[in-house]
């Protein structure tokens, strides 16, 4: 979340592309890494080096929130630092608790049965997925208007953050043209 990696997690990740996926490792527009051709005898050890870079998928699809977006200049103000951690700290609250993308990529105990607790989704999750982003002006180097809610910092004259306006609607995840 937050558009941040550490350059061993790039090279952990460009390392995966190239034994296992195409070799075109690509960034997306929710800042983070795409593997392309992975052929699924490779998924699972794919999927356990992501996990050993302290990276994860979880969430990447679905009806829950995707990972959230945000500046990831962290040293070019206190503001884009806090918003950095507000990015992180978001993410990590909507994740979802569900025990079975450990239990399938990472080899951790029981597989399918019982029922996992979600407090934010609930037992259906939500009806599509959704997507949050957090600008710092003058910059809007995350394209709030197009996400399911924005937040656009509110800077104050000192450099400190006094607060948010908020956007909503994006594309809502909308196939155009369906009936309703």
């Amino acid at each position: 979340p937050g558009g941040v990696a550490t350059s061993e997690q790039y090279i952990a990740m460009d390392d995966l592309c190239s034994t296992y996926a195409n070799g075109a490792l690509k960034l997306t527009t929710r800042q983070a890494y795409q593997l392309h051709g992975v052929v699924k005898k490779n998924l699972k050890t794919t999927m356990q080096g992501i996990n050993k870079a302290c990276m994860d998928t979880l969430a990447a699809c679905g009806d829950v929130n995707r990972n959230v977006i945000g500046n990831p200049h962290i040293r070019k103000s206190k503001v884009h630092a806090e918003v950095n951690r507000l990015s992180n700290a978001l993410n990590t609250h909507l994740k979802p608790r569900t025990s079975a993308y450990h239990e399938i990529w990472l080899d951790k105990k029981r597989v399918g049965g019982g029922t996992d607790y979600e407090p934010i989704y609930g037992q259906t999750y939500l009806p599509r997925k959704f997507k949050i982003a957090i600008a710092v002006p003058p910059r809007n180097d995350v394209d709030v208007f197009a996400h399911c809610l924005g937040f656009i910092a509110i800077v104050d004259s000192r450099g400190n953050l006094e607060g948010w306006n908020v956007t909503i609607g994006g594309g809502m995840g909308t196939t155009h043209g369906n009936k309703l």
